[in-house]
């Protein structure tokens, strides 16, 4: 098979018609601007390295390409008369073409059109042309290969795994191919599989003149091997990653590395290595490595004698570990590790007493290690000198307030409830707050330093459970003595009691704040703050009463947080004829911007009363009047949820079908076609591929950012459950009680009797009656508290599971 070249194209073309620049330049000219680098972070920290041949062969290529084509078409040209061109005839080949000809010919212009489309960066454009070129020649592994960056780029990761798995089925050798395969199965959590790759990569012979490649894909092979913990093949991989490095060709073809820096990189390697023989127990093979990184840089033996401590202590000989340890923190390391070392070798020796004045000789040594600093503070509280821990972290504070360094000052004010306590806490706290704000009075604006430490204040409560729910009494008695607090305050409070589940400490608070706001711009905080806890406490009528109240109170520009949740409110407590009459005044009141979405809650409106058919009309004749992408998905999710409420399932799915179509990569409706696949116990398989797809795109969208709707793990409770029935319905109990018990312990899961329902079930199963009895009653008692799920067939299976269960326990 020939390969699509732009020699290729000069042998096709008819004598006069020689190729156009744009073709030429799309096949053989310049390298387009790497697409790589649109691709989600995948190597693991291998020295970045370039290579030079690379460019220097394809300026080479594209220069005798271009002078042959001249050449001939200059001969030709000084051949022809006038006459002779006026006179010439059609080109007639030899052979007639054959379809395969044509066909070839087709995929070619193609090709080159795709290529042309992507160097434009019209990625979409040029995906669907190169797509519309493999029928014509499925047996050329360019357009595959093609094809590949633009499916990662536009996030079709299982179509990017595909044309990976085709490119290489065509051509065995491609290394790169083989690398970007392994990048794609190392992010599907299969990293013997991404080994095996990229061990092919390293065996394809044209590998061997590309020295950075050999290097990379070397290093991470090496990482890959350390996170499954096959040590005999990831110090091979390093120690191939060393020869690289200090071969003679590395100073010539890693031109972006200076001699001391492969040095470095060479000794980091080394170090590496120590700590792998060091977590493989294959103590003797680490003293080796250490001994041979050593004797070859004896400038950076000082930096190894952090791993031969390690080695000594895993050799059980902490005495001369502490011994190499000193001789180590000479140099002055960054970071506390090393010396967290040192404080758990005396303390393994029984010399505890030595430890504070070893942490305060070091840091008097190494003033600016603040990480050392922090060390020693927190050992002055650990032994109970907690005027000095005080001082030290106000400092610090001082100097650079950070988050650590509050917890560990507040945890040293709680710790002293008769000097301090956590009411001193919220004395500070409100002190700095009350500075950093700027004054309505006049026109003096908030410290900038004071805003700095409020920052970090807040972080460090937000980060320790413990401290935030210890604060909350504190402000509770400040209400009721009726202390002077900064609205900003008592706001803070609200959201870390309902940030800890506190809701009715959170309720207190958010009140406070709705009945002394004096900023609108604060309103809709205050306001949406208290609907959400008052929904999470199933409070509907009080929901009914704020959203009443914010309606009128608030400035119009804040109605439509109102406006959105009463009807659904009105729902719920079964004045059907009100939530209508409050979604139709919404529809009025809406913009262009909102009016799609009030008229899609008006849908969930109708049919909740009942009125399925005029709500499905209604769905269908907004379909024709918006036709955006987004439009179009929150429809149909609108008629899936109207359906699946009606157990409609074969309409519901269609709707999921419908969208996924559309969008391959829409989390949410993967999900859930997987989860009624899963319920109804059809296409398991596909079901639980869709289920992790939907997983990884959750996952994926939390890195890139985190919304208030979000779970802050990046874990979305209801894909994980998901999982778990999927793989419980596949006959894996054991698999699926390992992520049921993830979804309930994420947040908010724990509140879904759903998933404590699916926890019954998978408990039963593996005979574990008294697990199954909890989890069921869980579920029935959250089905009960909401008032949305009380009409839940589910729930009167749940009572029938239970004296079935009560029933087989007294053996009855």
């Amino acid at each position: 098979m020939i390969e699509p070249t732009g020699l290729y194209i000069a042998s096709c073309a008819p004598p006069c018609q020689t190729p156009t620049p744009e073709i030429l330049k799309a096949v053989v000219g310049n390298p387009p601007p790497s697409l790589y680098n649109r691709l989600p972070p995948g190597g693991t920290g291998a020295p970045m390295v370039q290579g030079r041949n690379r460019n220097m062969r394809q300026s080479f290529r594209f220069w005798l390409v271009f002078l042959i084509l001249a050449a001939a078409t200059g001969t030709r040209a000084l051949a022809e008369t006038p006459a002779d061109q006026d006179a010439q005839k059609p080109f007639v080949p030899l052979h007639p073409l054959t379809q395969q000809d044509l066909a070839r010919r087709k995929a070619l212009a193609l090709y080159g059109l795709g290529m042309l489309r992507l160097r434009q960066d019209r990625l979409v454009e040029a995906t669907h042309i190169l797509e519309e070129a493999v029928p014509f020649n499925p047996e050329a592994a360019a357009i595959q290969r093609a094809l590949i960056p633009l499916y990662l780029a536009l996030g079709r990761n299982d179509d990017a795994l595909t044309a990976c798995k085709k490119t290489l089925a065509l051509d065995p050798g491609d290394f790169e191919s083989w690398a970007l395969y392994a990048r794609q199965l190392k992010g599907r959590g299969q990293p013997k599989e991404a080994i095996k790759a990229l061990e092919q990569a390293l065996a394809s012979p044209g590998l061997a003149e590309h020295l950075d490649l050999q290097l990379q894909f070397q290093y991470d092979r090496g990482a890959l091997g350390e996170e499954i913990k096959d040590y005999d093949r990831c110090l091979a991989a390093f120690a191939e990653v060393v020869r690289i490095l200090e071969s003679p060709e590395a100073e010539l073809e890693l031109e972006a590395l200076s001699d001391q820096q492969l040095k470095q990189q060479v000794a980091a390697t080394y170090e590496r290595m120590v700590k792998i023989g060091i977590q493989a127990k294959q103590y003797e093979r680490a003293l080796r490595l250490f001994s041979e990184g050593n004797r070859k840089y004896p400038i950076l033996a000082r930096r190894l004698d952090y791993n031969l401590a390690q080695v000594y202590a895993a050799q059980g000989q902490p005495d001369r570990a502490f011994a190499t340890l000193k001789e180590y923190v000479k140099s002055q390391p960054p970071g506390a590790e090393a010396y967290e070392l040192g404080c758990a070798l005396l303390k393994q020796t029984h010399r505890e007493t030595e430890i504070l004045p070893w942490l305060k000789a070091s840091s008097d040594r190494d003033s600016k290690n603040n990480a050392l600093r922090m060390l020693l503070t927190r050992r002055c509280a650990a032994e109970g000198h907690w005027l000095e821990a005080e001082k030290a972290y106000t400092a610090m504070a001082e100097e650079s307030p950070t988050p650590e360094t509050y917890r560990g000052l507040f945890a040293v004010w709680n710790s002293r409830p008769a000097e301090r306590g956590m009411d001193y806490v919220l004395g500070r706290l409100n002190e700095v707050i009350a500075r950093s704000v700027a004054k309505k009075s006049g026109h003096q604006a908030g410290d900038p330093q004071s805003a700095a430490k409020a920052r970090a204040m807040i972080m460090a409560l937000r980060q320790d459970t413990g401290l935030a729910r210890a604060l909350l009494p504190a402000g509770q008695q400040a209400l009721a003595q009726k202390r002077a607090l900064e609205p900003q305050t008592v706001l803070l409070l609200a959201i870390l009691a309902q940030h800890t589940q506190q809701l009715p400490q959170a309720e207190l608070f958010y009140r406070r704040c709705v009945a002394h706001n004096d900023d609108p711009e604060r309103e809709p905080i205050v306001y949406n703050g208290l609907l959400r806890v008052l929904w999470q406490e199933h409070k509907y009528d009080a929901v009914i009463d704020v959203c009443r109240q914010g309606l009128n109170k608030t400035q119009a520009a804040n109605h439509p947080l109102f406006l959105q949740q009463l009807p659904r409110a009105l729902v719920l407590v079964g004045r059907l004829d009100e939530a209508l009459a409050a979604a139709d005044k919404a529809v009025q009141a809406a913009d262009d911007k909102n009016r799609l979405f009030f008229r899609l809650l008006r849908l969930h409106v109708l049919g909740r009363a009942g009125r399925v058919a005029q709500a499905e009309g209604e769905g269908q004749k907004l379909l024709t009047e918006y036709t955006q992408p987004s439009e179009a998905r929150d429809i149909r999710l609108r008629l899936y949820e109207l359906y699946s409420e009606r157990n409609d399932w074969p309409r519901a799915e269609d709707q999921l079908q419908i969208i996924l179509k559309a969008d391959p990569n829409d989390a949410l409706a993967n999900n859930d076609l997987g989860y009624i696949w899963a319920d109804q116990g059809r296409n398991l398989e596909e079901a639980e591929r869709l289920v992790r797809k939907a997983i990884d795109l959750a996952r994926e969208q939390s890195r890139v950012a985190l919304s208030a709707e979000q779970e802050e793990d990046g874990e979305n409770a209801a894909y994980l459950d998901s999982l778990g029935w999927v793989l419980f319905r596949r006959g894996k109990p054991k698999e699926a009680i390992v992520w049921l018990e993830k979804a309930a312990a994420v947040t908010r899961g724990d509140e879904d009797p759903t998933i404590w329902d699916h926890l019954g079930e998978v408990y039963c199963q593996l005979q574990d009656a008294a697990k199954a009895g909890t989890a069921w009653q869980k579920a029935l008692v959250l089905y009960e508290s909401d008032k949305r799920r009380q009409s839940d067939v589910r729930r009167q299976e749940i009572e029938r599971k239970l004296k079935l269960l009560e029933k087989q326990h007294t053996g009855k």
